[in-house]
């Protein structure tokens, strides 16, 4: 009996055991599969999900930092534009726009420069003794008046005026004011003498950044001469005033972007001087031979030379050949510079009808 009762606990205890066991071991009912296979499922499509977005964010990433790369890149050569397009290939004449004529009242006009400091171009009516200045888009004043036949203009250094006074037969300079809406400077006088005679008729005049002055005296004029000969002059930092040349029929007169060459037109011809480190100017050589009535001239970035012939502007490359003329229809171009935002506007002067007109150039200019 003892020994039945005693079977009969241990049953029961190994039931209460059993019992409770079974509620902590995983089950193996379908469902339960089921329902652990979906879990699981789930939690890998989870993971895949995430591995998934992971690796799109990451191939996101890439093609971002890809396109940020790329753009950088493109920014970079973008940003550094001016120092390293190469504009060889690039025909100034046929990738120019078409002329625009700004102004056509004035007399004879001439000696175009422009201000960077105002945004604004000035440029001379000889025969009406004025300097005009010009603000785009249709904006004209009288700058400076009495000029004694103002002709050519160059700027130093961004604020000092040189201006060649035909009748006056002297070079004067201003000191420009850096905001457009202050008065005209007054004007003083640089030289008007070489060797004890006056000057025949200073015409152009251009600069060079350690501060030499190059400019011509012709002699269109019919007045007395004093001089003996058509001269070429350039004064030195130091203030000392030297011949370049007694031989030319010299006019319009630029300095290379490099600085290293000094151009002067002759007659039908422009005349190339080297320029050594102090600026004096060195064997003359003929570099090109333009068209009819040359004139005054400018040069842009890439060394080609716009010179000012009878009808428009002759293009030249950094050879000497000639790329075509800019027309400036029924009318003489005198002269040229660039200007605007970009310095890739020309502008024009011109003798017949004293007109002022521009082009939009595919080169921004050096002057």
């Amino acid at each position: 009996m003892y020994s039945k009762l005693r079977i009969a606990i241990v049953v029961l205890l190994s039931m209460a055991i059993y019992g409770c066991g079974g509620a902590t071991e995983p089950s193996n009912s379908p469902s339960d599969t089921s329902s652990s296979s979906s879990s699981s499922s789930s939690s890998s499509s989870s993971s895949s999900s995430s591995s998934s977005s992971s690796s799109s964010s990451s191939s996101s990433s890439s093609s971002s930092s890809s396109s940020s790369s790329s753009s950088s890149s493109s920014s970079s050569s973008s940003s550094s534009s001016g120092e390293l397009i190469d504009y060889s290939g690039i025909d100034p004449v046929k990738m120019a726009g078409r002329p625009k004529t700004l102004r056509s009242n004035f007399t004879f006009t001439e000696g175009p420069i422009w201000i960077e400091s105002q945004q604004a171009l000035l440029f001379s009516d000889v025969r009406e003794n004025i300097v005009w200045r010009y603000q785009a888009p249709n904006k004209f004043d009288r700058y400076f008046t009495n000029t004694s036949g103002t002709n050519g203009l160059a700027v130093f250094n961004g604020q000092q005026l040189y201006m060649c006074q035909v009748e006056g037969r002297r070079l004067m300079t201003a000191t420009l004011p850096t905001s457009a809406d202050d008065p005209a400077p007054q004007v003083s006088l640089v030289t008007d003498k070489f060797d004890g005679k006056r000057y025949n008729q200073t015409n152009d005049v251009t600069t060079r950044s350690d501060g030499n002055i190059y400019f011509t005296d012709p002699a269109f004029r019919p007045h007395p001469l004093e001089l003996d000969y058509l001269g070429v002059y350039r004064i030195s930092p130091s203030n000392e005033i030297s011949v370049i040349s007694k031989t030319l029929q010299p006019n319009g007169i630029i300095v290379s972007p490099d600085e290293k060459w000094l151009y002067v037109t002759n007659a039908e011809r422009v005349e190339r001087f080297e320029l050594n480190e102090a600026g004096e100017a060195l064997n003359p050589k003929t570099y090109a031979i333009a068209e009819a009535g040359i004139d005054g001239m400018t040069i842009d970035v890439a060394g080609n030379l716009y010179v000012a012939v009878r009808n428009g502007i002759e293009v030249m490359d950094t050879n000497g050949q000639s790329y075509g003329v800019l027309l400036t229809p029924n009318r003489r171009a005198t002269n040229c510079t660039f200007g605007g935002p970009d310095k890739k506007t020309l502008f024009v002067t011109t003798g017949t009808g004293g007109t002022l007109v521009s082009f939009e150039m595919p080169i921004p200019g050096a002057h």
